[in-house]
């Protein structure tokens, strides 16, 4: 599932590259993505059949739209892949995650509460501007409205690559036919 704010107007900001980067992991798949917020589509990745789903919930009341989707497939939080945007990873960057830490990500915080449990999977799309090759996020006072405002066409790109190296780490482990094993992956679009 991939979380952001619902709508046209916010399809491009930056708080919703993990909906950006999860559509392109879909079309790497060779399927259609979902076309709208709420909508949801089957895929087959290897040898396992998944549901993929745009919230249709605010970012940062995420949780009940995410517990109620689980109820509906019938399918236990383990496996759950939720794709957000990451402040403290850089652009460029994708970290994918068992039972981590929200990092005080509210989106991530709404549905460990919904849920009750953090143990299920996150990929991070990295979107923190590097500066002297460091993350630099915004100050404080400022990060809300960067968060809202809209990706240039080049951070556009790399949340999609983000979805494409991914995407080729889920693949392998669909195509195994195993479910995902506990680990973090940290790595950089150019290294995927």
């Amino acid at each position: 599932m991939g979380i952001g704010n619902p709508g046209e107007s916010h399809q491009w900001d930056r708080h919703n590259a993990g909906k950006v980067a999860l559509i392109s992991a879909i079309q790497t798949f060779g399927c259609i993505p979902p076309q709208e917020d709420g909508e949801e589509v089957r895929c087959i990745v290897g040898q396992a059949e998944v549901a993929v789903l745009l919230s249709p919930a605010w970012m940062n009341m995420s949780g009940a739209a995410v517990r109620r989707q689980l109820q509906q497939l019938r399918v236990p939080p383990a496996y759950l892949v939720v794709w957000h945007d990451d402040v403290d990873l850089a652009l460029g960057m994708v970290r994918i995650s068992w039972a981590a830490r929200s990092g005080g990500h509210h989106g991530i915080e709404s549905i460990e509460r919904s849920l009750g449990t953090r143990r299920w999977w996150r990929v991070r799309i990295g979107i923190a501007p590097l500066k002297e090759g460091v993350p630099a996020k915004p100050p404080k006072e400022e990060l809300a409205s960067w968060l809202l405002s809209s990706a240039s066409p080049s951070e556009r790109q790399r949340y999609m690559e983000g979805g494409r190296v991914a995407a080729r780490y889920l693949a392998a482990v669909f195509h195994a036919g195993k479910p995902l094993q506990p680990a973090t992956l940290t790595v950089s679009v150019h290294e995927g």
